[in-house]
């Protein structure tokens, strides 16, 4: 697995209409990633910057994501993630900040099997 940061540059236009458009983030993505591998992203901040943060099974084809989002291939870092993942341990503490889209879904057959209406 490898973890992407890319840092996005907020005076392109492109980036401005993606930050209210995330699908335009997910369509580059889908672009920059070989096979029919959908990887895990999304956007952060940090020290006033913003960030597209990637995990994916291999490496992007950052071309595609800084020539619409960024100013150059020096914006992307790249580290395998099975580093951070091998270092973790039973009881060990992290902190982390999560991002959700919580649905809840209400089934209309109340012992049916199938998924309610969202």
């Amino acid at each position: 697995m490898i973890l992407t940061r890319i840092l996005l540059d907020v005076k392109n236009p492109h980036t401005i209409l993606a930050l209210g458009n995330p699908n335009l983030f997910h369509g580059a993505l889908e672009k920059s990633v070989r096979g029919t591998e959908t990887p895990l992203w999304r956007v952060d901040t940090l020290n006033g910057n913003y960030y597209l943060m990637v995990l994916s099974k291999e490496k992007l084809d950052a071309e595609v994501l800084t020539s619409q989002f960024s100013e150059s291939k020096e914006c992307v870092q790249s580290v395998d993630y099975n580093r951070l993942l091998t270092r973790l341990e039973p009881g060990s503490i992290w902190n982390f900040r999560l991002v959700a889209n919580p649905t809840v879904s209400i089934k209309t057959r109340p012992h049916s099997r199938e998924r309610g209406k969202v």
